[in-house]
C-alpha cells in the first residue's frame, strides 16, 4: 500500500513528513502560478489551493493524535 507510513517512529512522525512535504509542494506551485497569466495562471493557483487544504487536514488530524511520549 502506497499509504503505508514507512517510518520508524509511526503514523505521527510520518503525518508531519507529508505536511512538509505538502508545504514544498504548496510553495512550488504558488512561484510555478506567478510566473504565468490567465487561465494557466488560475490552474496552478487551483493546485495552491488543494495543496494547501490537504495539509490543513494533516494539520487538524495531528491536533487530534495524542500527545507522544517522546514529546
Amino acid at each position: 500500500n502506497a499509504c503505508k507510513p514507512n517510518h520508524p517512529n509511526g503514523v505521527e512522525e510520518a503525518l508531519i513528513d507529508v505536511c512538509d512535504i505538502l508545504e514544498s509542494a504548496a510553495a512550488t506551485a504558488y512561484e510555478s502560478a506567478d510566473q504565468l497569466d490567465g487561465s494557466k495562471r488560475k490552474l496552478a493557483l487551483g493546485v495552491v489551493r488543494l495543496i494547501e487544504l490537504a495539509r490543513k487536514r494533516v494539520d487538524d488530524t495531528l491536533q487530534l493524535w495524542p500527545v507522544s511520549s517522546h514529546a
